[in-house]
């Protein structure tokens, strides 16, 4: 059986993590072989060839490329194997649904995808064609798959699913990162990982920490800061005296060596976040994070008790929220309580024997 993941996104964010993680778990089966197509982009193609798996690259631009249609259709004939395609939009479903059209083969093409956002399903005609011949839908949260249906698509509901996603438990290194930049054990670390990109809320994070006061906190940013839009970001941070506060890795793809340093992790996205994968891996290595309560995050944080949930764009309500867990030290035992959710709840394990269970009875 082979497994393909379409992954078509040009930058890495969750949705690419998410079917990283999925694939890799999936290299220590027998039964299947996993085989990723994605676009010809240096840091997707290399993230997943490190995996030593098959990797295809097409360009997938959407419902009217015709090349990638027929490119695909070969390489289904070419594998002489039965075929689950995996794929993390509706644009690249359609053109895995094409492809299986083009291959009128002996062998079967079983097609199904993720949905990664909180909007509506559109109901155009492309759309209802993917909606009447796709084999299943996944949904990453409960809020994703009712904010989809809530347009009401023409789709055969029994097709659509919520599969809560999970992230690997992994052993945080927790001196890597004081160590590496010189922070001193009595300096309260707060740490946002993620795309540098406005809808995360990074400009949030900037003004929440010049209203600090009284606490001897160092900033750490992971995440690529070689584009436009961080450099206006490191713009501000000066504006506001805050350069020595800050600290700048880059992108980073182990996160875990970086992630057990910190106290807080910090995520005021305010773009809804249909799950949140970064949210749960601050919780998978014991820590308080502090995200915004727009969009999925509410499935598994339990306000002041798993993690700290914020109104959206209130760089007030997010400093108030950092000041009370580091001076009343609520941020040890929310994040011990965030770890043993993550353990009965998150753990990729669950998620993983949820997704295999799709593929082998529902596609």
């Amino acid at each position: 059986m082979k497994i393909l993941h379409l992954v078509a996104n040009d930058s890495w964010g969750g949705g690419e993590q998410y079917a990283y993680d999925l694939v890799a778990r999936l290299c220590s089966e027998e039964w299947c072989e996993p085989i990723v197509v994605c676009r010809n982009t240096p840091i997707v193609v290399s993230n997943f060839a490190s995996l030593n798996i098959r990797v295809f690259k097409l360009n997938m631009n959407g419902y009217f490329d015709l090349r990638s249609i027929l490119a695909l259709s070969h390489i289904l004939k070419d594998l002489n194997d039965d075929c689950i395609i995996h794929a993390h939009d509706f644009k690249r479903a359609f053109i895995a649904l094409m492809a299986r059209k083009m291959f009128a083969g002996v062998k079967k093409i079983r097609i199904g995808m993720t949905r990664h956002l909180v909007r509506p399903a559109k109901n155009g005609v492309f759309e209802k064609f993917v909606y009447r011949n796709i084999d299943s839908i996944m949904f990453v949260s409960q809020m994703a798959m009712d904010f989809f249906l809530s347009s009401q698509p023409k789709i055969d509901n029994n097709k659509c699913r919520v599969v809560l996603s999970g992230v690997k438990d992994r052993k945080c290194d927790s001196l890597f990162l004081r160590t590496k930049y010189n922070i001193a054990n009595n300096e309260f670390v707060i740490m946002y990982h993620g795309r540098i990109v406005h809808e995360k809320g990074v400009e949030v994070i900037i003004k929440a920490l010049s209203c600090l006061s009284n606490i001897p906190f160092r900033m750490v940013f992971v995440g690529d800061d070689t584009t436009e839009y961080a450099y206006k970001l490191k713009k501000l941070i000066s504006e506001k005296s805050l350069d020595d506060k800050v600290v700048w890795t880059g992108y980073q793809k182990q996160i875990e060596q970086w992630i057990g340093g910190c106290n807080l992790g910090l995520l005021p996205t305010i773009a809804r976040e249909a799950f949140g994968l970064s949210a749960v891996e601050y919780m998978m290595a014991g820590k308080t994070v502090i995200t915004t309560d727009n969009g999925a995050q509410k499935e598994y944080i339990k306000n002041g008790v798993t993690g700290i949930l914020v109104p959206v764009n209130d760089a007030d309500k997010v400093s108030e929220a950092i000041e009370t867990v580091y001076k009343n030290g609520s941020f040890v035992d929310i994040g011990n309580n965030a770890r043993k959710f993550y353990q009965q709840n998150l753990n990729f394990e669950i998620f993983y024997k949820k997704i295999v269970d799709v593929y082998t009875n529902n596609f």
